[in-house]
């Protein structure tokens, strides 16, 4: 009985695989428009959220934040393979740091894993299918796997809607040695819910969407203000 229940599996692994690596149109742009709440260390901070995301081989992860009732310009950030830059006109700061410094504070994400978080894609596939254990008898099918890089290594679960679609409901990374957690939980409605756990600090990002559409191109302005101090973090 072992082999075909885990030909199962498998087949079932390449199912929600081909399906989630071939939408019917693809483009090299996606924006999202909404609402957030980031929550951090029991404070709280409301704003209107604009998300571009250039998705070739040219990745940029792009975020501005402004007031949610007047629309003025709070904070924006950008983030690419090699840096993460930032300002907020509130605090009158700046980042410039590269994005190896988010490995140094034990978070082994890259852009493009913040990316996929975004625009609702899977961060990371099982290498080897045979290691992966899959529950796919209820309404969600469940995907959990072991998660390596680097010096890191945990589990990295995803559910699925069990439909035709296979649309993605959540992924989590956990990591036990760095006792750290990272949770995305997806509406209907196209927002979603991130938390993050660490020694450092908890957070929550809640986002309500409100536009998202694909586009052959998008602008990505960014300066940082001649009268802002920098700060490292």
């Amino acid at each position: 009985m072992e082999e075909p229940a885990r030909r199962r599996v498998i087949d079932a692994l390449s199912e929600l695989k081909a399906n989630s690596e071939n939408p019917a149109i693809v483009y090299p742009f996606q924006r999202l428009k909404g609402n957030g709440t980031i929550r951090f260390d029991q404070k709280s901070y409301k704003g209107r959220l604009d998300f571009r995301l250039r998705k070739d081989e040219f990745k940029k992860f792009w975020l501005d934040i402004s007031d949610p009732l007047m629309g003025l310009k709070l904070a924006r950030l950008i983030i690419t393979n090699d840096s993460i830059q930032g300002y907020a006109n509130i605090l009158n700061k700046y980042i410039d740091v590269p994005f190896s410094r988010l490995n140094e504070l034990d978070i082994p994400i890259n852009v493009q894993d913040i990316i996929n978080i975004v625009s609702r894609e899977v961060i990371e596939w099982p290498e080897n299918f045979m290691t992966a254990n899959m529950d796919f008898t209820k309404e969600k099918w469940l995907l959990n796997f072991p998660f390596k890089r680097d010096r890191y290594s945990g589990e990295l679960s995803l559910e699925f809607n069990s439909d035709y679609k296979h649309e993605l409901m959540s992924q989590k990374i956990f990591l036990s040695k760095e006792s750290l957690m990272l949770e995305i939980v997806y509406q209907t409605d196209g927002g979603w819910n991130l938390t993050f756990t660490s020694p450092q600090g908890n957070g929550k990002l809640e986002f309500l969407s409100k536009s998202k559409k694909y586009q052959e191109a998008l602008n990505f302005p960014f300066n940082i203000p001649p009268n802002h101090a920098r700060l490292d973090f």
